[in-house]
């Protein structure tokens, strides 16, 4: 009879024992899964930030190329003008030339003509 009270006191301890490690090791478990979703989350947060800075980096290139878009058309717009008034203004200067040398063309026939009637 003790024979018996004492198996069946090593089978419940063993069935304890068997408990106790099943609780264990679903313990474990559950606690490398939290660990695991931590490490996920903080992964993820880590590529979100890094897809923010490309993204942000991308928007200063973009804002610099339409900067020096912007200054590159504004200097262009004035030095086209600057040609424009420098054309004019020796287009002006020529024919003022040209027509002072007409005009001393003309006095100088005049002047011969009148040489030649006074001659």
């Amino acid at each position: 009879m003790q024979l018996k009270k004492k198996e069946e006191l090593i089978k419940e301890k063993q069935k304890k024992e068997r408990k106790s490690k099943k609780e264990d090791a679903i313990a474990s478990y559950e606690a490398w899964k939290e660990k695991k979703a931590e490490s996920l989350k903080a992964k993820a947060k880590e590529r979100q930030n890094m897809v923010r800075k490309e993204q942000r980096e991308c928007e200063e290139k973009e804002e610099k190329r339409q900067s020096a878009k912007q200054v590159f058309e504004n200097w262009k717009r004035e030095h086209d003008q600057l040609m424009k008034d420098k054309n004019r203004k020796q287009k002006l200067t020529e024919s003022k030339q040209k027509l002072q040398k007409q005009e001393k063309e003309e006095e100088r026939q005049r002047d011969s003509k009148s040489a030649f009637s006074d001659w």
